[in-house]
């Protein structure tokens, strides 16, 4: 099934699930974007159930966002919630970012994981030097996890290694929360 939003921002977009005739553009658009030099495989993946992928186009059809996540094999990470989700990749265009564009394609598609999965929860890493990505997440309502907050050398890009922050958004509202800080 198809699902669209248009959205009323500076420029209007429609969101929609990616089609395989997006994959070229959307290839080009992480490449430009992203430090971390994704494979042919991880782009096949996306159509894969359990894989969610949405573009944002503008009027003309070009791809202005997209934003992609997967649910999570609940025996990965020992972690003890069996539905979560990790986002992969959320990006916008250059020359299309300050918009809020980057906050509507993360919320439409945090509201396309819960409505057709049991994910509680979405996850996510940030490179730990990208300051601006973590004021993103963090005003979205991501908190670094307590836990597991700090990967060591988690990014190895161009020969090197990087640190990176394990984020957390759940779904469920606050005050039902069990506290996990105890």
């Amino acid at each position: 099934s198809s699902s669209s939003a248009v959205i009323n921002s500076p420029m209007a977009l429609t969101f929609r699930n990616l089609r395989e005739s997006d994959l070229p553009v959307v290839v080009e658009l992480h490449r430009q974007i992203f430090p971390v030099q994704y494979t042919d495989l991880f782009f096949q993946r996306l159509f894969q159930p359990g894989y969610f992928c949405q573009v944002g186009v503008d009027a003309a059809g070009e791809i202005i966002t997209f934003a992609s996540a997967r649910v999570v094999n609940p025996t990965q990470h020992g972690s003890p919630i069996t539905n979560e989700a990790y986002i992969m990749t959320l990006g916008v265009r250059d020359t299309f970012r300050r918009h809020r564009l980057g906050t509507k394609a993360l919320q439409l598609l945090i509201q396309l994981l819960r409505e057709r999965t049991d994910c509680v929860a979405a996850e996510l890493h940030v490179k730990a030097e990208n300051a601006g990505a973590m004021t993103f997440y963090k005003r979205f309502g991501f908190e670094i996890d307590p836990e597991h907050g700090f990967s060591r050398d988690h990014y190895y890009i161009e020969g090197h290694n990087y640190h990176a922050f394990y984020m957390r958004y759940s779904f469920v509202p606050r005050r039902n929360r069990w506290c996990t800080l105890l």
